[in-house]
């Protein structure tokens, strides 16, 4: 296991606590208020899609903005985007030192959950653990 991203994330967390960073160690990026699920603990399924920005506008966004080390992926339901693994790979290519990659879902469809997991990690050319 490689220590060394770890430190980094742990130094910037505790830099964030003491003072104020150059630059965001973490990101929260709301994908898309699409949600196939009406949890009693989350209204965003009430919400109207709208705006949502393109692939190419996101992978534009994380070529210029390549610096985090965590991202959170929320919305809705991330995996009811067509181009959801296409993203997950933009922010990927885009952040050399990305330690993590999270996205919440709702577990109920389970099977393309899964099989975007696998698509994401899978992929030829990834960089290795």
């Amino acid at each position: 296991m490689r220590l060394a991203p770890y430190t980094a994330l742990a130094k910037a967390a505790l830099r964030a606590n003491l003072g104020r960073l150059d630059f965001p160690f973490k990101l929260t990026f709301c994908l898309t208020f699409w949600c196939n699920y009406r949890c009693t603990t989350c209204n965003i399924w009430k919400m109207a899609p709208r705006d949502e920005l393109s692939l190419d506008e996101i992978r534009r966004f994380f070529a210029r903005s390549g610096r985090f080390l965590w991202i959170d992926l929320t919305g809705g339901e991330v995996t009811l985007r067509k181009d959801f693994i296409d993203i997950c790979h933009a922010v990927i290519d885009g952040c050399p030192d990305l330690l993590l990659l999270h996205f919440p879902t709702n577990g109920y469809l389970t099977d393309k959950v899964v099989a975007a997991a696998k698509a994401i990690t899978t992929r030829p050319g990834r960089r290795p653990e």
